[in-house]
């Protein structure tokens, strides 16, 4: 009884001087010998910011790089179509000499012939094929009976064939062209939806790893108050006022806590290495964020959102686009059920001399002119292939506009979806916060229960579970919150300048 009573009185000591809270004694408590936690891992890592992140992904992330790539392959496609106006060269030149033996003796018994031609050949945007041929013939004969045995024939010749009725001066070749200079434009729209895209999934992996630099905070914190509770309760086992299943129960909470912080460090090196493959393979050891979460209530005004949306929406400016492309496609599929008539017409300067020098001279005095002139129509009597081509373009288009129709309401569903959303993570914030606020106090008042011997080590255990649980839910909260703001502008399709990157930065990698 005396030894207890010195006991009970070296407690009450303890308590006094321990200010009536376990965790508030710092003092360094060993692991046991067969645990191990990294204490410099949240100092060894490199600093990085959510908008740094965000530039270095605009800039170096792979796969914004190749949706740059392809657009600017996509931007060839205009080029490719107008070569449609391309002048087009041709050079011949044939050699040929016939000495075979002859039936009669007036047709000589060598003949020589010589052409060298250059011609050009271009349509313009009025569909008129427009060509030009100049050259020079030298032809040689042995016959007694060929009044020059050699001569020089220059020819020059401007050919012209005008479309008049299908492709009527160039109709469907502008048509066509202007097609593919939308489906450019809709490509543009693309590669700034899909970077986007890229952008706020880079953002949700830097917050993802906050949460896990946090947590891992944490239960790092946790493992040092479960230390703190160990060496409390080994004292207490000492002076006779704690028995051997609490200390074994202190050890084993210890224990706990460092297989949560090594699963925490886990979880925290494994998004570091996602996030610097999103940022194209940055040669950092660790990636440690530098920024929090922070709860700014975004104000936000539905009607006035959804309005923006219609507005900003890429895909509902992409399907607009491919309307607009339809309907240029009926008009094309219209022009075609139209007989083919062409004019075509040709002039021609020729002249004949013994010297090549004074053949070629001649020829551009235009004294020897030939002309010609005709119409030709080709028409398609039943014509079943164009009409019901022309059929199916119609269906498309009623089609197309249906799918606009249907897509509207895809996006006010997908802003109601986010506003929600994001609403739901406010509230969430607000209780998860007030959640840990009640935990810990919770907490408090039990550890002064268990320094006066009303308590034991399993509620003190639980009870700190039940913080840390609350506080990771508080974390967690945070970040879903910040990922519910970047998932609203988002689904507005406006995230890019929400963030401050143009779209001349989005689709060139300018670095700010």
């Amino acid at each position: 009884m005396k030894r207890l009573a010195l006991g009970f009185i070296f407690f009450i000591l303890l308590t006094i001087h321990s200010s009536g809270n376990i965790l508030e004694a710092k003092r360094e408590v060993p692991l046991p010998q067969d645990l191990t936690v990294p204490a410099d891992l949240l100092k060894r890592g490199e600093m990085l910011s959510i908008d740094e992140a965000t530039r270095l992904a605009v800039a170096d992330n792979l796969d914004i790089q190749m949706v740059r790539l392809e657009r600017e392959g996509t931007q060839k496609d205009t080029q490719i179509a107008d070569g449609v106006y391309d002048t087009q060269m041709e050079l011949a030149g044939t050699y040929s000499q016939d000495k075979a033996e002859r039936a009669s003796l007036v047709s000589g018994s060598r003949e020589l012939e010589g052409i060298v031609q250059v011609g050009f050949q271009k349509k313009i945007p009025l569909g008129t094929d427009v060509g030009v041929s100049v050259g020079t013939i030298r032809r040689s004969s042995s016959s007694s009976f060929t009044t020059l045995d050699r001569n020089y024939s220059s020819f020059m010749e401007v050919s012209v064939t005008q479309p008049l009725l299908r492709n009527f001066f160039g109709y469907i070749d502008r048509k066509q062209i202007e097609q593919v200079k939308i489906n450019v434009k809709k490509f543009d729209y693309e590669t700034l939806d899909r970077i986007e895209s890229s952008v706020i999934g880079i953002r949700n992996q830097y917050w993802d790893l906050v949460f896990a630099y946090e947590d891992l905070k944490a239960k790092l914190d946790a493992l040092g108050k479960a230390q703190d509770f160990f060496r409390i309760t080994k004292e207490k086992l000492d002076i006779g006022t704690a028995e051997e299943p609490d200390v074994y129960a202190a050890e084993a909470n210890v224990r706990n806590r460092v297989v949560q912080a090594l699963e925490a460090e886990t979880q925290l090196n494994t998004h570091s290495y996602s996030l610097k493959v999103l940022l194209g393979g940055i040669q950092v050891d660790l990636i440690l964020p530098s920024d929090r979460p922070e709860f700014k209530v975004i104000e936000v005004q539905y009607e006035a959102a959804l309005s923006e949306a219609m507005e900003q929406r890429r895909d509902l400016k992409q399907m607009e686009l491919s309307i607009e492309d339809q309907v240029i496609e009926r008009k094309i599929k219209w022009n075609e059920r139209l007989p083919e008539l062409e004019f075509a017409g040709t002039w021609a300067s020729t002249s004949l001399d013994r010297e090549m020098a004074s053949s070629q001279g001649e020829v551009f005095s235009g004294n020897h002119p030939q002309y010609f002139g005709g119409v030709t129509m080709t028409s398609n009597l039943e014509l079943r292939a164009e009409r019901g081509s022309y059929s199916q373009a119609e269906y498309e288009l009623a089609r197309l506009r249906r799918e606009l129709e249907k897509l509207k309401l895809v996006i006010g569903q997908e802003l109601d979806k986010s506003y929600r959303t994001l609403k739901l993570a406010e509230e969430r914030v607000r209780q998860t916060r007030e959640i840990e606020n009640l935990q810990r106090k919770k907490l408090t008042e039990e550890e002064k229960d268990f320094n006066v011997g009303r308590s034991d080590s399993k509620t003190i255990i639980d009870f700190q579970d039940d913080v840390i649980k609350a506080e990771t839910e508080a974390i967690l909260a945070l970040v879903d919150y910040v990922k519910a703001v970047d998932g609203f502008y988002r689904s507005k399709h406006t995230l890019l300048e929400w963030v401050g990157v143009t779209d001349r930065q989005a689709v060139e990698g300018e670095k700010k």
